[in-house]
Formats: structure tokens, sequence, C-alpha cells
């Protein structure tokens, strides 16, 4: 496979609105051990990352629910079932009046971008596409310090 980066996000705590600590500034992993995690079945990416960032400050989070995509767990989350780790894009598919998000600490960042099979020629309409979409990613990133252009 050949990978094509386009958008790094900052990992954010997804809180409901009227959270306890919903008027942080930033979170770590070790203030939400305690808190019901809504996390991403296992063998997907973003469960591992999740994972990452508990296990990286030495702790792993107590009471928690799987599902099968951010989106329903930032629904989760907006009626109040618990916490998740996702990003600004996945929450705001959500809408964002019963969500607050946190920034974890430290900074975790997740690379987002297109997957092509080594043998694919680049034809004109994927040069294109790719055009339209790294505009696209930079328009958004223009917008957010939590979402970057990413580099190759």
């Amino acid at each position: 496979m050949r990978t094509q980066p386009l958008l790094r996000v900052r990992a954010q705590a997804i809180l409901p609105a009227d959270h306890k600590l919903a008027k942080r500034q930033e979170l770590s992993a070790t203030e939400l051990v305690n808190e019901p995690i809504i996390r991403l079945m296992q063998g997907l990416l973003l469960r591992d990352q999740l994972d990452d960032i508990f296990h990286s400050a030495g702790v792993s989070p107590g009471q928690s629910c799987e599902v099968a995509s951010s989106q329903l767990a930032c629904s989760l989350v907006a009626e109040g079932a618990g916490i998740t780790i996702a990003d600004e894009l996945v929450s705001a598919q959500i809408g964002l009046e019963n969500l607050i998000l946190v920034p974890v600490v430290p900074e975790k960042w997740m690379t987002f971008g297109l997957l092509y099979p080594v043998s694919q020629d680049r034809t004109e309409a994927l040069c294109r596409f790719e055009t339209v979409l790294r505009d696209l990613v930079r328009e958004l990133a223009g917008q957010s310090p939590t979402l970057e252009v990413a580099m190759d």
C-alpha cells in the first residue's frame, strides 16, 4: 500500500456539556481513568490510539463500553452515557450543542489520509481529486488549532 497523509487531528476528550470536567482547559488520561469511557471495538486503529493514550500514562480505563464507530461514541456522550476520546471532526457530525471538547495532554495527534494499492497508476482524475481534497484540508486546518495539514 502507498499512503498519502492529509490531515492531523489532535485527540480531545469529548464530554457531555454539563460534565464536571467540561470547564477544564486540558485533561490527562489519569484524570479520565475513573470516568465511564466509550471506546471503539478492538481491532480498529482509533481504538488502538485511544488505548495508547491511557497506556502511555500507565493507567487503564475503569468502566467502558465498546461501540462500532466514533460517531456512535459521540452520540452516546451527548446522551450522558460517558466520555470518549476523538477529534473535533467526528464530534461536529453529531452537533456540538450537547458536547464539550477538551484537549488531551500530553498532546496526541492522529493522522488521516489516503491509501492506494502500490500498483495503481496516478490518473488525471485521481490527481484532481487529491488537489480538491488537499484544498479542503487546508481550509479546515486554518479554522482550528486542533487540525493540521499533514506533511508527507
